[in-house]
């Protein structure tokens, strides 16, 4: 069935319960649509699968124009702006979350906590602070099993122990493209501007402009952690990187085949780099000035779509890349 055209505004108290717990729906699942709904309020679990819209969102239904406002705490695993847990070809589009978000387990993000089995997100955002244990991502904690998210960002300070990414905390097997992140990201270590740990994943076309703060290992202005698939074509706007093991665009990259993973990618030349950096010279990227990094023909040489995907404006976003659909 369909849901849409709805705007639910909570009371004081906002909703309360264990698991599979969202302000819609707790499951939707085959044929299922939720289109165009609003919520304000806040939402808090003593379970898993806790979303600002749905808990779960399954086997192919969609979650489309909705945008959820308040703040939710979980305290399971699988915490989302927007969804506690996104599986099975299913897909979020068009949404935002606007709002701190809180987790005491893994996979917590600013839309989704998991996204897994070929879902997508596309042309969604998160606005607020998101913290967790481990797998913590301003868009989703954790993205695997062939799953995708495109066209997306995330602006608030992102901050948990293992796997935190300004995008995504962990990307298995997945990809994450024409995406970018704005906040401060800081944990322990595996820790990326953009994902903590890529996995046999693409990463491609992304910039993340926050503080990139790691106490251990992997640290980087992209990805803390790169094992094999491809980190190509990015661009890291860090003031700032810190970690053990620490680099301007990979913090550490173990490559499994070929093409190298990491080729192509560009970085901002004062960036501040504290840890025993990693010699190879692509995981820290071309040099760039702070000029060059806002600056049309930047983006272009490594291909990036403007205007069809991107566009990039002096007035607009501090000079820096914004989405296309920004403007709409």
């Amino acid at each position: 069935g369909t849901i849409k055209n709805l705007n639910i505004e909570l009371d004081s108290q906002g909703i309360n319960g264990d698991s599979y717990i969202g302000a819609i729906a707790g499951y939707i699942s085959t044929g299922s649509t939720i289109d165009n709904v609003t919520v304000t309020g806040n939402i808090n679990g003593i379970g898993s699968d806790i979303g600002g819209i749905a808990g779960v969102v399954n086997y192919g239904a969609k979650i489309t124009n909705s945008y959820f406002e308040g703040n939710i705490n979980g305290e399971g695993d699988d915490v989302g702006g927007i969804a506690g847990w996104v599986d099975s070809g299913s897909e979020i589009t068009g949404s935002y979350s606007k709002g701190d978000i809180s987790g005491t387990g893994i996979n917590v993000g600013g839309i989704a906590g998991l996204v897994q089995g070929g879902a997508k997100i596309t042309n969604s955002y998160s606005e607020g602070d998101i913290s967790g244990v481990d797998d913590v991502g301003g868009i989703a904690g954790w993205v695997n099993g062939g799953s995708e998210i495109t066209g997306s960002h995330s602006k608030g300070d992102i901050s948990g122990t293992g796997f935190v990414g300004g995008i995504a905390g962990k990307v298995e097997n997945s990809e994450v493209t024409n995406s970018y992140s704005e906040g401060s990201v800081s944990g322990n270590e595996h820790i990326g501007g953009i994902a903590g740990l890529a996995h046999f994943s693409s990463i491609i076309k992304n910039y993340s402009t926050g503080d990139i703060i790691g106490t251990g290992n992997n640290v980087g202005g992209i990805a803390g952690w790169s094992t094999s698939g491809t980190i190509t074509h990015n661009v890291a706007i860090n003031p700032y990187v810190n970690g053990l093991t620490a680099n301007r665009v990979v913090g550490r990259a173990d490559n499994y085949g070929t093409p190298p993973i990491t080729q192509y990618n560009f970085a901002l030349e004062e960036t501040t780099v504290n840890g025993d950096l990693r010699s190879d010279t692509d995981l820290d990227g071309a040099a760039k000035t702070a000029v060059e990094l806002k600056t049309k023909a930047t983006y272009e040489s490594l291909g990036w779509n403007i205007p069809a995907i991107w566009k990039i404006d002096a007035g607009k976003n501090g000079g820096y890349p914004y989405l296309y659909w920004q403007e709409l």
